[in-house]
């Protein structure tokens, strides 16, 4: 039993040695980042980068966040592909579409897909006064509010706010496409993501 948590101590150790280590070699070969899309991949792949250290752009060809999750009832405007210069729609969503999955499963690790989540990320938009928490002081408030999330606790500022603009809209364990939608944007707002878009 010994031996086994000496052997333990000794693998966080060198865990802790290493990322200490990869963080610091990351910030000496700080590099530009293109990330193309601002769909749920887009954004956590830019969330990463920026823990990293390094400087992001996320180009997305749509008006907002949101990937394939962001529904709009337009059709290419000529239909068999054939004319170069077509109006193209990059979406397969349909009005009533549902998930196949579970809101648990489609969630990030840490951020929840729940109401509680999304109307903290919507609290915090509300307190900075802006969409994006670009310098210290206000990825120390993200921290803060994640720390928040994961306790369980809520803000005064996320009670205050108008229920349509910070509450989930459809609580159903397979949701609806727009809920998901809801849920990027959340993700998007909690980790100040909108100033690299």
């Amino acid at each position: 039993m010994l031996l086994q948590r000496n052997a333990h101590q000794a693998l966080r150790t060198l865990q802790n040695h290493c990322s200490k280590r990869m963080v610091a070699t990351m910030a000496a070969h700080k590099r530009s980042v293109a990330i193309i899309g601002a769909g749920a991949a887009g954004l956590a792949a830019a969330r990463e980068m920026l823990a990293e250290g390094h400087d992001v752009t996320v180009f997305e060809q749509g008006p907002a966040v949101g990937g394939v999750w962001a529904y709009t009832d337009s059709v290419d405007s000529e239909l068999l592909g054939l004319d170069a210069g077509r109006q193209r729609v990059h979406s397969s969503m349909y009005i009533n579409l549902r998930t196949n999955l579970p809101r648990e499963i489609m969630g990030f690790s840490d951020f929840p897909f729940d109401a509680r989540a999304m109307k903290l990320a919507a609290a915090m938009a509300a307190a900075t006064g802006h969409t994006g928490a670009s310098d210290s002081s206000s990825q120390h408030q993200a921290k803060q509010q994640q720390l928040q999330l994961q306790q369980g606790e809520t803000s005064a500022a996320a009670a205050a706010l108008d229920a349509a603009t910070c509450t989930s809209v459809d609580p159903r364990q397979y949701c609806g496409h727009e809920e998901v939608l809801r849920y990027i944007r959340a993700f998007a707002l909690f980790y100040g993501l909108h100033s690299v878009i």
